[in-house]
């Protein structure tokens, strides 16, 4: 982790007391960024200069610094921007130096009214999240009102939410999976079912031999990837639930509906001739 000098501009009884006057760190988050607790004990003086983590000083800030493929901006409205997330980076970063990720892309690009939303998440105002190796659409509110509006009324105002999946199996025809789904594995990696987990439901239609049109109802993480599984029907490329080997997870989130207006990332994988 890369360290950088910081000159204190102010005394305080601790150094954990002056890095929560500066950005709001706690102490435990200053101890997994790798602070022992003799340092974080030290008493800080008016201008002592400190070599202290770089990811510490930024806690909260979006990374400037986009490392990966190019994105694309699909459309924007008054009130939401719609990006298409290639597969193999993340939506958001955890910590200040991951730049992997969406939000470090619109850092890059200028678009800092975007990460003004929804400040103290590292989501900002990200509506929804995509599994790192899932590809397609992903909906950011501009305004912190737009944001608290679409949050507060998510499922009455998002008519649908559709995705494409290339399985290991045809499809013959159109079926309604229910699964209760909970955490297991270690530290709950993977999504299986279990009779005290949160029931969820998804409507999976063949478009081809290979194809599906995955409609969507709640959203849970893994949902539709461990639904396929637990159904016989992994997707093609998701080691995680038994998938065939493949070059990449195919799992893209292709239409998302807000009231009439629709939102699409066309399917880098599907012959669009398909009727979806």
């Amino acid at each position: 982790m890369k360290n950088v000098d910081f000159c204190f501009l102010f005394s305080s009884p601790s150094l954990t007391e002056a890095m929560k006057q500066i950005n709001g760190i706690s102490r435990s988050q200053l101890i997994k960024r790798g602070l022992l607790k003799k340092q974080l004990n030290q008493r800080i003086s008016n201008r002592q200069l400190l070599s202290l983590p770089i990811e510490i000083l930024n806690y909260g800030l979006i990374n400037p610094c986009y490392e990966g493929p190019e994105i694309e901006i699909l459309q924007e409205t008054d009130s939401v921007l719609a990006l298409s997330k290639p597969p193999n980076i993340h939506s958001h970063p955890i910590h200040y130096n991951e730049s992997d990720n969406l939000l470090s892309f619109l850092r890059s690009i200028g678009r800092y009214d975007l990460l003004e939303v929804n400040k103290k998440g590292m989501d900002r105002g990200l509506l929804y999240r995509l599994d790192y190796a899932t590809s397609g659409l992903i909906l950011a509110a501009k305004r912190e009102d737009d944001y608290q509006e679409l949050r507060d009324n998510y499922h009455h105002l998002v008519k649908k939410k559709i995705y494409i999946a290339k399985l290991t199996k045809p499809l013959k025809a159109p079926v309604i999976l229910s699964n209760r789904l909970k955490p297991q594995g270690r530290r709950g990696a993977i999504m299986g079912e279990s009779p005290d987990g949160i029931e969820a439901k998804i409507h999976v239609s063949p478009l081809s031999e290979e194809f599906v049109r995955v409609e969507l109802g709640q959203g849970i993480r893994h949902q539709i990837r461990a639904q396929l599984s637990l159904n016989g029907m992994p997707i093609v490329g998701d080691k995680l639930y038994g998938g065939a080997a493949a070059e990449r997870l195919y799992l893209h989130c292709y239409q998302y509906q807000i009231l009439e207006q629709k939102f699409i990332a066309p399917c880098p994988f599907l012959d669009h001739t398909l009727s979806l």
